[in-house]
């Protein structure tokens, strides 16, 4: 997540401004980082950073399906 929070502290501020949400899931924590606008993705990481899908967003605004 590191390496994620600096990619958004450098760029150029976004409206709505970047987030990350850390939730504990099944015991785990996994991060889920809101889409920039509708009609795309957001996206939700594991707790290595590794993208588990997209919950939410796109034309559907249903995600992936994962």
């Amino acid at each position: 997540m590191d390496k994620l929070i600096a990619e958004f502290e450098a760029a150029k501020v976004e409206n709505p401004p970047r987030k990350i949400f850390s939730y504990s899931y099944k015991g785990n924590t996994v991060y889920y980082v809101p889409a920039i606008c509708c009609d795309f993705y957001s996206d939700l990481y594991d707790n290595n950073c590794a993208l588990i899908g997209h919950p939410d967003g796109g034309f559907t605004g249903k995600g992936d399906g994962k």
